[in-house]
């Protein structure tokens, strides 16, 4: 109980919007969370296993290491390395809210890491063949400066395989992405609702940005062969396969830190390793 109060105490030193407060209430029936909103909790320094009440999604909110896991009508799935990812539904379909961090398929067997000058096999609408060799990487190359926070960036042939997603999940195909900007009022918009808000991730001025989907979109940059790592914190990359996915030609979504838009199927000067975010 000490440390609690202790907490609490060093807690009630931030200036707080009206719909947050750190008051924990005890009394015969139970305990009542302290509660906190959206833009508050970015500006805590969290520990593992920190748990809040979001009076503004009227939902539990809990830190796993990393970010902020929503329990709203979900479950918390789990790839095979033990990384956790909260869930939330546009569209009529499920989506992982951060990205996913795996350096294995679900079968257990191992992608190759990548780093800075790898070779790899991905272009413009080129399609997957034999030589292919799955890959992953980290940002500039530093697990630890990045993993956590924006997940792994994987190559087109780790993500043409069906297996790199948790078990019962996917990378998302055009008609998925599709859905997902339908669902949230068009390309014109739908990049602002999948945004994450403010500008701890995002750089200035972060448009439109107002994650009311809940999928809490982050700047994770990419990996390019002849341009290296680029965009952190001004892009976000995402894979998506289309041509029904048998083809397996490779595209990507992105959003950008200047404007709302979604942006569609983009094959030109594609960028070689990306962020994943898995669906079903």
């Amino acid at each position: 109980m000490k440390n609690l109060l202790i907490t609490l105490l060093l807690l009630s030193q931030i200036t707080l919007s009206a719909q947050s407060t750190f008051e924990l209430e005890l009394n015969s029936d139970g305990v009542v969370l302290p509660r906190i909103g959206k833009s508050d909790k970015m500006m805590l320094s969290p520990k593992e296993g920190q748990l809040f009440y979001n009076p503004e999604e009227g939902a539990l909110m809990y830190y796993n290491g990393a970010d902020w896991i929503s329990l709203k009508g979900q479950v918390v799935v789990n790839d095979i390395d033990g990384n956790s990812y909260g869930t939330v539904k546009i569209g009529g379909l499920e989506w992982m809210t951060s990205n996913l961090k795996t350096t294995r398929y679900n079968d257990g067997s191992t992608l190759t890491k990548g780093g800075s000058g790898s070779s790899f096999f991905q272009g413009k609408g080129e399609l997957k063949n034999s030589s292919c060799t799955p890959t992953y990487y980290y940002y500039n190359n530093d697990s630890t400066a990045y993993a956590a926070t924006y997940g792994a960036l994987y190559d087109f042939c780790a993500v043409t395989t069906s297996n790199l997603c948790p078990s019962g999940w996917r990378v998302p195909t055009e008609a998925d992405w599709n859905s997902a900007s339908a669902a949230l009022g068009g390309e014109l918009t739908a990049g602002g609702a999948l945004k994450e808000t403010g500008l701890v991730h995002w750089n200035s001025p972060n448009t439109g940005a107002t994650n009311s989907s809940g999928f809490s979109a982050r700047p994770g940059g990419g990996y390019h062969q002849f341009f290296g790592y680029s965009d952190l914190g001004n892009v976000a990359y995402f894979w998506r396969l289309f041509n029904n996915g048998i083809t397996d030609i490779s595209a990507h979504t992105r959003l950008q830190h200047d404007s709302a838009r979604l942006f569609g199927r983009s094959e030109d000067n594609p960028v070689t390793a990306q962020s994943l975010r898995c669906v079903r």
